[in-house]
């Protein structure tokens, strides 16, 4: 199986499901777990991905999960 490197990073943060295989002992499962080790994402399409579009910019850069 082929990932992009947008999957990967991902699965690593603990947005999608690692179904088989291991990196390196991670594997979180909400992004939450993932921030307590100083792991955070930005995603490849911010536009669409990372932005919360009903909220106000304000709360967009406030926001913490």
């Amino acid at each position: 199986m082929i990932f992009s490197l947008s999957e990967i990073a991902q699965a690593l943060y603990g947005l999608d499901t690692i179904k088989e295989g291991l990196v390196k002992d991670v594997n979180y499962k909400i992004p939450k777990d993932s921030m307590k080790t100083g792991i955070t994402m930005v995603p490849e399409e911010r536009l669409t991905e990372g932005l919360i579009m009903k909220l106000s910019i304000r709360s967009n850069i406030s926001i913490n999960l």
